[in-house]
């Protein structure tokens, strides 16, 4: 029996969202989101993003309980697999963080650990752990900090209508942050010698990494 992917699984789930909740969306909404998402895949060129064998941009950030994580000292201990993330506000990160969870077992049999950053402030971040079960950091970016590093970051007003509709203001999730400003969703994994190993960007965010992948290039790494 053919083996049917993480990405597959995220994918119908999302189809399943467009149909069950965006049809009762604003037709401007939609009309936005979709006109959005044409124009950051014809602005952004691959080339700009980080890619197989660079050097990761080491990073320090507090998680929610207060402790300083920096990215050079976690890879001395194991690979890691960093995922950026728009917030669990978006259903597209939420259903990659649930992809993540499942596989999270895998990951950490094959010696790696897995880290989150999303722009949603530190207490959304809890929540998110805390509601959905998730057994791994998601910690947030003030200010998208970390994400400039890895140059994911883009102006985002168009999700203004897609906000108000969820019920959310920009400054409640992002912690009185009216940049308007989010990463696009990227993947990234990450060996002792901070080498980028495998690299997934997209600037279609209905799009993510595929964890069939991630868990293959772990198996591979893990048998050098």
């Amino acid at each position: 029996m053919e083996e049917k992917t993480g990405q597959n699984v995220v994918f119908e789930r999302i189809e399943f969202f467009k149909d069950d909740i965006l049809s009762d969306l604003n037709p401007k909404t939609i009309k936005a989101i979709q006109n959005k998402i044409e124009r950051f895949k014809s602005s952004f060129l691959m080339e700009d993003f980080l890619r197989i064998g660079d050097t990761a941009p080491d990073f320090e950030i507090t998680n929610a309980e207060g402790k300083k994580i920096r990215l050079s000292k976690l890879v001395r201990q194991q690979k890691i697999v960093l995922s950026f993330v728009r917030g669990a506000w978006c259903p597209y990160c939420y259903l990659e963080l649930k992809a993540y969870q499942k596989l999270l077992p895998q990951i950490e049999a094959l010696g790696a650990g897995l880290l989150v950053i999303s722009s949603d402030r530190p207490d959304y971040c809890i929540d998110t752990m805390t509601r959905h079960g998730l057994a791994f950091e998601v910690l947030s970016d003030k200010g998208n900090k970390v994400a400039q590093k890895y140059k994911l970051v883009y102006k985002s007003e168009t999700d203004i209508d897609l906000w108000n509709e969820l019920g959310l203001m920009k400054r409640d999730i992002t912690d009185d942050d009216l940049s308007y400003e989010l990463p696009i969703p990227a993947t990234y994994i990450i060996d002792e010698n901070m080498i980028v190993r495998y690299a997934y960007a997209n600037p279609d965010y209905r799009r993510r990494a595929n964890p069939i992948d991630i868990k293959n290039i772990l198996v591979g790494l893990k048998a050098l």
